[in-house]
């Protein structure tokens, strides 16, 4: 069973209608699961639920209003190019998002699978489905409610992994956890300041405060497109958040018939009208540019319905893309909802199922963020931008401009004070310190109390030493220095990020006073891939140093581990005299 983890959920039945058959995921909310709707006279229906996981819950309570948000959109949309939402209830402390199960890949995979296989993705098919984006996105933002308003709801998270694609060649755009409307502008989901999204698929004058709309929606579809035509986005840079943001200010993307014979005329003058910095100089609206991609592309709908499902078909139905993504194969998943319970009991109450996987290209993507913008200097800014957009601001500490400011910062492991760190790093509760890392067997979860054998965390930080600053530095345990693995590997991993965090604290000084104990609760899966990153304690979380941090801990690498991680690091900051 190696590689394998015991979900307690799976196997219950939860709202008294659904039964939990497999784990397929993690978002930031919570974990996503394959389920089955049990009716009368033996009916089943496949459906996907989202749970609000309750140890999140008790860390950041403001999650109930983030995933209540999201149902409540959802709620008003029925457009055949959406997931719908199928039921909503809270459940033993946790909220329960039940939505429709779409039986196949998203975009970004399949794309990924294509260019594993050396070929290009097909003009007019992607064409068409970012066509049915469109369509999709305009149905939201001009839909109204029951008093005859227009309810604005703009998705915000426009990206190749939030388009679905299910195995008869229907498109369904889906995640609308970020996304907001007009009537639902709260302190929680629309704080000044705040970015929401993944920045390589971002509209430039979002980076300046300016508030998401449709035309933003719009310009991150375009990107889509662009995206699958010319094989890579462009936006995107390797090396770190700040340089895809400068990419997203100045880079103007290439034109696809230079590359490509098979696009129709006319497409290049479509996306370069869709991709332009100004929003001014953009399509007005989803509907726009959806009939300007038809119009140059000259193709019955009907006949690219045909060529999509055709296309969807050749591929999703073979067990070669499954393979080629590492994943579990659509088969497997149809027989996992569709098996009936032995004699009419229930699933065993606790399954091994496959830990949930982040698919590379979702990791190629970036993570969905929330972050706070922040002036740009002009020091690193490369070319200098046009006028429509040299007033933008950047997320985040962007380019490392500002100076450290008079802050040291200290990576540690929890652990109380003493002359010299022994350093720890707490893991599932428990500690482990330079003999290794401690795993519990069962879900990674993060003791909220010290056990009898864990020491209690400070009651101050350990202060910095005045030699180390302002440098940002990490403590390894003596004898610890070559070690890649257990507690030294994850803080040496984080480590890597100190001229991020240290930049978080130079751009956001102003939100600390005194000497804060602040940590990093991260949530690591097999692989290496951070699943949650939550700063503590949720005063500095709410602030911009708090969007800050978990923006780079997000954005840290860390070895494959043996299970499923939770682990704390603290970072312990001080002014220097």
């Amino acid at each position: 069973m190696t590689g394998l983890t015991a979900d307690p959920f799976v196997g219950r039945k939860v709202l008294g209608r659904y039964r939990v058959v497999r784990s397929i995921g993690r978002g930031g909310m919570g974990l996503i699961y394959l389920a089955r709707l049990e009716g009368a006279a033996h009916f089943v229906k496949p459906v996907v639920v989202k749970r609000a996981a309750p140890d999140l819950l008790a860390k950041e309570p403001s999650l109930l209003q983030v995933m209540g948000r999201e149902a409540r959109i959802m709620s008003h949309l029925h457009h055949p190019s959406i997931v719908s939402v199928v039921d909503f209830a809270e459940e033993e402390g946790s909220y329960l998002l039940v939505l429709d199960y779409v039986h196949g890949y998203h975009l970004g995979q399949w794309h990924r699978f294509m260019r594993g296989t050396g070929r290009a993705f097909p003009a007019d098919v992607a064409i068409h489905i970012v066509c049915l984006v469109l369509d999709a996105l305009h149905y939201a933002h001009t839909i109204v409610g029951p008093d005859g308003i227009a309810l604005g709801i703009v998705h915000r998270d426009v990206s190749p992994g939030n388009v679905l694609l299910d195995v008869d060649g229907h498109v369904k755009l889906a995640d609308f956890g970020i996304a907001r409307m007009h009537s639902d502008q709260t302190e929680t989901t629309d704080q000044p300041g705040l970015i929401k999204g993944k920045f390589a698929y971002m509209a430039p004058e979002l980076l300046s405060r300016a508030s998401p709309n449709p035309v933003t929606d719009v310009y991150a579809a375009a990107v889509v497109l662009h995206e699958l035509l010319t094989g890579r986005n462009e936006l995107r840079a390797t090396g770190s958040i700040e340089a895809t943001i400068a990419r997203v200010v100045h880079h103007r993307p290439s034109r696809v018939g230079a590359a490509r014979t098979d696009v129709p005329k006319g497409l290049d003058d479509v996306l370069a009208r869709a991709l332009a910095k100004s929003p001014d100089d953009r399509f007005r609206d989803a509907a726009e540019l959806a009939r300007a991609l038809r119009r140059v592309l000259g193709v019955p709908d009907d006949e690219l319905d045909r060529r999509l499902a055709t296309a969807i078909a050749a591929d999703f139905r073979g067990v070669e893309i499954a393979k080629t993504l590492e994943v579990t194969d659509l088969a497997t998943l149809d027989r996992a909802w569709r098996g009936d319970p032995q004699d009419g009991t229930d699933f065993e109450a606790v399954v091994a199922v496959p830990s949930p996987r982040t698919d590379a290209t979702d990791r190629a993507e970036g993570p969905t963020v929330i972050v706070p913008a922040v002036p740009v200097g002009t020091a690193a800014r490369g070319p200098q931008p046009s006028s429509s957009s040299k007033n933008l601001l950047l997320a985040g500490g962007a380019f490392g401009l500002l100076a450290l400011g008079g802050w040291g910062v200290l990576l540690a492991r929890s652990g109380p004070p003493r002359a010299v760190s022994p350093a720890v790093v707490v893991v599932n509760g428990q500690v482990s310190g330079a003999d290794g890392l401690v795993i519990d067997a069962g879900p990674a979860a993060v003791a909220s109390a010290p056990t009898p054998d864990t020491p209690a965390p400070a009651a101050n930080p350990i202060p910095l030493p005045a030699a180390s600053a302002p440098a940002a530095t990490v403590a390894h345990p003596p004898g610890a220095g070559a070690r890649a693995d257990g507690a030294d590997g994850l803080t040496r991993a984080f480590s890597r990020q100190q001229p991020q965090v240290a930049n978080c604290f130079a751009s956001h000084a102003a939100d600390v006073t005194g000497t804060p104990e602040i940590a990093i609760r991260f949530g690591v899966d097999t692989a290496g891939h951070v699943t949650s990153a939550q700063v503590l304690p949720p005063a500095v979380a709410s602030t911009p140093l708090g969007a800050c941090l978990a923006t780079v801990a997000q954005a840290t690498k860390f070895a494959p581990q043996p299970h499923d991680v939770s682990f704390r690091i603290p970072i312990v900051a001080r002014r220097s005299p």
